[in-house]
């Protein structure tokens, strides 16, 4: 295969990745990233991604430095809005 095709395809698979994280489906985005990186170890966008991914599944905000999200549990101003712990 060419290096061309090779990198469609890491890129797909990347893109792939962000699209099933997009859809909470984590395990698929999981092993997208991990087939990107398996043909390009070091595709940023795939590095990224599985970073982001991972801390999403951690139930970190991936966009904050180490904030974990939680439910507001209490409810009280009838919104249901997020608390953040940080």
């Amino acid at each position: 295969q060419s290096a061309l095709q090779l990198s469609q395809k890491d890129f797909l698979h990347s893109r792939l990745g962000d699209v099933y994280s997009k859809m909470h489906r984590f395990p698929n985005a999981l092993s997208e990233y991990h087939k990107a990186l398996a043909l390009n170890p070091g595709l940023e966008c795939a590095k990224t991604g599985l970073d982001r991914l991972e801390k999403l599944m951690k139930g970190v905000d991936p966009d904050e430095d180490g904030e974990v999200v939680e439910e507001d549990r209490d409810d009280m101003d009838g919104f249901g809005t997020p608390s953040y712990n940080g």
